[in-house]
């Protein structure tokens, strides 16, 4: 096993697993732009049977102000790396 600083070691391989301490980002947060949801209420969703859910609360972006809880049978717009609400599970 071999020690090199941080800079050294792109490309290589871990003699062992690197770990965090603590979780980044610290909470759920969108991927990719889209609407934050609950899956349960797109279930079984398809081209001949649409999810049809109201929109709430605006746009979601990283850094804004936590929104109220989303009630099942809602959706809210959501933008990349803004986190999840509660309740909302999915982003589509």
């Amino acid at each position: 096993m071999e020690r090199l600083p941080l800079a050294a070691a792109a490309g290589r391989i871990l003699a062992e697993p690197a770990l965090a301490v603590l979780a980044v980002p610290p909470r759920d947060c969108a991927a990719l732009d889209g609407f934050a949801l609950r899956a349960a209420d797109a279930a079984g969703a398809g081209p001949d049977r649409p999810a049809r859910l109201p929109v709430v609360a605006g746009v979601l972006t990283a850094g804004r102000a936590p929104v109220p809880p989303l009630a099942p049978g809602q959706a809210v717009r959501i933008m990349t790396g803004a986190p999840l609400p509660a309740g909302a599970d999915a982003v589509i």
